[in-house]
């Protein structure tokens, strides 16, 4: 898979990275007990749309 995910502390510092390995999964050691926020990256892929609707939302989330 290979997505390197960021992990946030509740203040929003970071805490650290993970790589994802071929199934997806991803872990974080050492960490103490608390609230924490795992941020995936934007991934920008180039895809065939041949569905009008389709190509409606990816312009809708393309200006997000």
């Amino acid at each position: 898979f290979g997505v390197t995910v960021e992990l946030y502390d509740q203040d929003g510092a970071l805490v650290g990275t993970a790589t994802g390995d071929a199934n997806g999964n991803y872990q974080f050691d050492g960490l103490e007990p608390g609230t924490y926020q795992v941020v995936l990256p934007l991934l920008i892929v180039q895809l065939p749309i041949h569905n009008k609707e389709i190509g409606i939302h990816q312009e809708y989330l393309r200006e997000k």
